[in-house]
């Protein structure tokens, strides 16, 4: 715990250099190449209209829940928002030492920033994401009502809980390179293990107490409540992401903490 606060203090110490990394990476990211911003909106959408050509148009699936395949669409948009933000930190934190290679060895400073200042322009991004989902609810008519303004308060756990894995992702990778070959599969796994474009009452009573150990159940659902059934969020869901944040960053800022001192050397 002692470190993790320490930890705290230093990216709070260089929280100049991290805003200019963001700010690169945001300006390499929305208007360093052809399609720039709408990259961040039409990515999401595109993979909306797949899955619901697949499932409502192709294989004729229907959810009793959800009734036609716009309403299927906005169901998946709102899971797919946070889940894509994530798995974005994820996989870029992972390499983040290994890209990083030449500044860490020449210039000493806090190593931590690099998985943190990552964590903070994929969320930016995924801000953007949901500004365009809110904005595509209001063409629709969508009611959002007042507890859509609860939202923001679950952001400060999403950075929490992205940036402890991320942390630990990064450090581990610098050792273990094959890290990176088999960690798209495991967020693909975990992807499908989350009610993203599937309700929760098709999950069997038997499965479901495993399906509720994670951690993303639990932030999914919480969306959908106050996004799309304009409804207090389950305070069990938030209490369980809670902790689950908390644990994860302790268990990244542990790892981190094990190896910092050799990673100049494997890298």
């Amino acid at each position: 715990m002692f470190y993790a606060l320490k930890m705290l203090k230093a990216i709070s110490n260089h929280k100049d250099l991290i805003w200019t990394l963001v700010a690169n990476d945001i300006k390499g990211k929305y208007f360093g190449s052809f399609v720039g911003f709408w990259g961040s909106v039409i990515n999401p959408l595109l993979l909306i209209f797949i899955y619901c050509l697949v499932f409502s148009g192709i294989l004729k699936i229907k959810f009793g829940i959800l009734g036609n395949t716009g309403n299927f669409a906005v169901y998946l948009f709102c899971g797919l928002v946070p889940w894509m933000g994530f798995a974005e930190t994820v996989q870029r934190s992972a390499t983040v030492m290994l890209d990083q290679r030449a500044l860490i060895k020449r210039v000493p400073f806090s190593k931590e920033i690099l998985p943190f200042y990552l964590t903070i322009s994929t969320f930016i991004s995924q801000i953007i994401a949901l500004m365009v989902f809110i904005l595509v609810l209001v063409v629709l008519r969508v009611n959002l009502g007042g507890f859509a303004l609860l939202l923001p308060l679950l952001f400060p756990l999403q950075i929490l809980f992205s940036f402890g894995l991320s942390l630990g992702m990064a450090s581990l990778q610098v050792f273990f390179r094959d890290i990176g070959v088999f960690l798209g599969t495991f967020l693909q796994i975990w992807f499908f293990c989350t009610p993203i474009f599937y309700p929760e009452s098709l999950i069997p009573d038997r499965l479901m107490c495993f399906m509720e150990l994670n951690p993303f159940f639990h932030l999914v659902r919480v969306y959908r409540e106050m996004l799309l059934q304009n409804s207090l969020p389950n305070i069990m869901s938030v209490m369980y992401f809670a902790i689950a944040s908390v644990l994860v960053f302790f268990a990244g800022c542990s790892v981190f903490n094990r190896v910092q001192d050799k990673i100049v050397d494997y890298l």
